[in-house]
């Protein structure tokens, strides 16, 4: 397991630092800060979608998106296997459409045309 601390600014930067300075993180600049194990998919789906839906700079996700596989393959893998929440729902949408660039693309739809299919 690798610990890598990230927090969203109200810029809409997304400012990765190291796990040490995790609880230094604080103030009016804070939106959310996230402690994620870097290995772990699920970590870094869950704190890109939920920056988007905070108002996360879509350039700074295409980012991390691209540094971490974060693909329309690995997007379809990740729903099928998360119970999402109303932010995480919210931020898949923001995802599919303003990262990836499919309109129109109900993604829940696909899931579940694909575990029909399993």
């Amino acid at each position: 397991m690798i610990q890598w601390a990230y927090y969203l600014h109200i810029n809409g930067d997304i400012i990765s630092k190291n796990t040490i300075t995790f609880n230094d993180i604080e103030g009016d600049f804070v939106v959310k800060k996230w402690l994620i194990d870097t290995t772990d998919r699920t970590d870094a789906w869950k704190l890109v979608l939920e920056a988007l839906v905070l108002g996360a700079s879509i350039d700074r996700v295409k980012e991390l998106s691209n540094m971490w596989g974060l693909d329309y393959e690995d997007s379809l893998e990740f729903i099928t296997r998360t119970e999402p929440t109303e932010i995480l729902k919210e931020g898949f949408d923001k995802f599919v459409r303003l990262v990836l660039g499919f309109e129109n693309y109900d993604a829940y739809e696909k899931v579940t045309l694909i575990k029909e299919n399993e």
